[in-house]
C-alpha cells in the first residue's frame, strides 16, 4: 500500500491504536473496501469493518429479505420483510456506526474490473466459480486484497489472497524480543549464549541485531539471520573473520519487511497450500486431517452449485447423497501432481450440505471477526491467513433424533440444525448479563437473534 500522511481522530481510535499503532491506523482509513453480500456474515463484517475506519466501506446485496434473514441480520426487521432489499434495509445503520467512514450502496457494474479499484474485496455466500475467478484474477493483477468467506450451517471457510507480492511489516504485533549476550563463539557456525535465567525467546529465521558487545564489536549494528539451537543459544552464521568475544552485549529482534505469495483462487482448489507451505491451518488439534476433507467438501459443494444452478436443499439427503459422490469423484480424479487428497468422512461431507443454506448468528459473528481482521491485515500489520482456513462444528449436532420441522419464522436456521427442542429450551432460559461493553453487547445481541428468553417462561436481563 501507499503510504500517505494522513490524519485520525486519536481520541475514536485510542484503544485500536493501542494494538495496531499509528502506522498501520494510517494506512488503513486510506482503504476503499467492498463487501458482497449481505446475510448475517455479510453484515458482522461490515460492521466490525466500518468500526475500524477505513476510509470506505461500498456494500452490495440487492436479495429481498426473507423471513430467513432475522435469524442472523441485527438490522432488519419483521415489517421489511419480502418488501425492502438486504442491503437497503442495513445501509442507515451502517452509516450510523462510525462518521469518519464513507458507507455507501454499489450502484456500478458487477464485474472484475470495476470491483478491482477497491483496495479489498470481500465476496460472501457466493458459489458462482466464474464470477469468483473473475473477480480474483482482476483484483490480482491490481496487487490488490481479495477474501472469499461463506457461514453454511456449522461448517464455514475462508480463502485469503493478497496478490503474488505482498510486503508484511510487522509479522506478530509484539514487540522485539532482547536477550542479553553472555559469549559468542568464532566458527563456521557462529554461537551466541544468553545468561541462563532467562530464555531468549527468539525464533528461526528471526532477524537480530547486536549492541554494545565488547570485544566482537563486528556484529554490532549488524543484522544477521538467525537459527535456534536452545532456550538460550543460536547461531548467527560465519564469526571466523570476527575479533574474539570479550564480554557484555545485548542482542535485540529486528523486524525485516518480508515479501509473501498468494495463489489465485482456481490454482489454490485442487493445490490449496499457499506457496511455501505443505499444510492447511488447523484451528481445532482434535481434528487433524479435517481441513483436507473439508476443502474437499468445499469444491464438491461448489461443483453441485454450478451443476444444478442452485445451493443443497435443506436437509435434503439427495443433494447431501450428490454431494458426497462429487467429493469422492474430485477426491480420486487425477487433478496434477501433488493435488490435495484426503480420507473422506461420509456423514462429514454430507453435513456440510444439509445445512448449507443455514446462517446462525454464533457462527456468523464468529467467522465476520476473522474475516474483518483479515482485512486489517491488508495493511501490512499481522500475517495473513495462507490462504484457506476450513472449520466445522458438527459436534453441536444433537446426538439423537429431534423435531426439525421448521415454524417458517426467523428460529428455523436454529429448529434445522438443532432441532425444536433446543429452540423451546433457548427461548425460555433466563439469562442475566453483566456488562455491556463491546463483548457484552455482541452477547446480548446473538442472545436475541436466537431468541433467548422471548417464551414464556423466559427472560433476559443485562446489568
Amino acid at each position: 500500500m501507499q503510504q500517505q500522511e494522513t490524519n485520525f481522530d486519536e481520541n475514536l481510535y485510542s484503544r485500536q491504536v493501542a494494538v495496531l499503532g499509528a502506522e498501520t491506523q494510517s494506512k488503513l482509513i486510506q482503504m476503499k473496501c467492498f463487501i458482497h453480500g449481505l446475510r448475517g456474515l455479510g453484515l458482522e463484517i461490515a460492521k466490525n469493518l466500518i468500526l475500524a475506519g477505513p476510509k470506505s466501506v461500498t456494500v452490495y446485496d440487492p436479495t429481498v429479505l426473507s423471513i430467513a434473514d432475522l435469524g442472523s441480520n441485527f438490522y432488519a426487521t419483521l415489517e421489511q420483510v419480502g418488501k425492502v432489499t438486504r442491503q437497503d434495509a442495513a445501509i442507515k445503520q451502517l452509516k450510523e456506526l462510525n462518521p469518519y467512514v464513507s458507507v455507501e450502496i454499489y450502484n456500478g457494474q458487477l464485474n472484475g474490473a470495476s470491483l478491482s479499484e477497491y483496495s479489498v474485496v470481500v465476496l460472501t455466500d457466493v458459489w458462482d466459480q466464474k464470477f469468483i475467478t473473475e473477480v480474483n484474477e482482476a483484483v490480482r493483477q491490481k496487487g490488490h486484497g481479495f477474501i472469499l468467506a461463506h457461514s453454511s450451517g456449522l461448517f464455514g471457510s475462508t480463502f485469503i489472497d493478497f496478490s503474488d507480492k505482498f510486503q508484511i511489516f510487522d509479522p506478530n504485533g509484539e514487540e522485539p524480543k532482547q536477550a542479553i549476550v553472555a559469549g559468542i563463539t568464532n566458527e563456521v557456525e557462529g554461537i551466541v549464549s544468553t545468561i541462563e535465567e532467562k530464555r531468549h525467546g527468539f525464533q528461526d529465521g528471526d532477524s537480530i541485531t547486536f549492541r554494545e558487545v565488547v570485544g566482537m564489536a563486528e556484529v554490532n549494528d549488524k543484522i544477521f539471520k538467525i537459527k535456534v539451537k536452545s532456550p538460550f543459544m543460536f547461531s548467527i552464521g560465519d564469526t571466523t573473520g570476527f575479533s574474539q568475544y570479550l564480554r557484555e552485549g545485548i542482542a535485540l529482534q529486528v523486524k525485516v519487511p518480508e515479501d509473501i505469495a498468494f495463489k489465485s483462487f482456481n490454482a489454490s482448489l485442487s493445490h490449496p497450500f499457499a506457496p511455501g507451505k505443505n499444510e492447511l491451518d488447523l484451528m481445532d488439534w482434535e481434528k487433524i486431517g479435517r481441513p483436507e476433507q473439508l476443502h474437499i467438501s468445499y469444491n464438491a459443494l461448489l461443483q453441485f452449485t454450478q451443476q444444478n444452478g442452485r445451493w443443497p436443499g435443506l436437509l435434503n439427503q439427495e443433494d447431501a447423497q450428490k454431494v458426497w459422490e462429487l467429493a469422492q469423484q474430485i477426491n480420486n480424479s487425477d487433478r496434477g501432481e501433488g493435488a490435495l487428497k484426503a480420507e473422506l468422512d461420509e456423514q462429514l461431507v454430507k453435513n456440510t450440505a444439509l445445512y448449507f443454506s443455514t446462517q446462525i448468528t454464533p457462527l456468523t459473528s464468529f467467522w465476520g471477526g476473522i474475516v474483518a481482521q483479515e482485512i486489517v491485515k491488508y495493511t501490512g500489520k499481522f500475517t495473513p491467513i495462507r490462504q484457506w482456513l476450513h472449520s466445522e462444528f458438527f459436534e453441536a449436532l444433537p446426538e439423537t433424533e429431534v423435531n426439525r420441522t421448521l415454524l417458517n419464522n426467523q428460529y428455523d436456521d436454529y429448529v434445522a440444525i438443532f432441532g425444536r427442542e433446543a429452540l423451546h429450551q433457548l427461548q425460555n432460559s433466563n439469562l442475566f448479563m453483566v456488562g455491556a461493553g463491546a463483548l457484552g453487547c455482541e452477547y446480548i445481541k446473538m442472545f436475541a437473534l436466537m431468541g433467548c428468553g422471548s417464551g414464556a417462561s423466559g427472560q433476559s436481563d443485562c446489568y
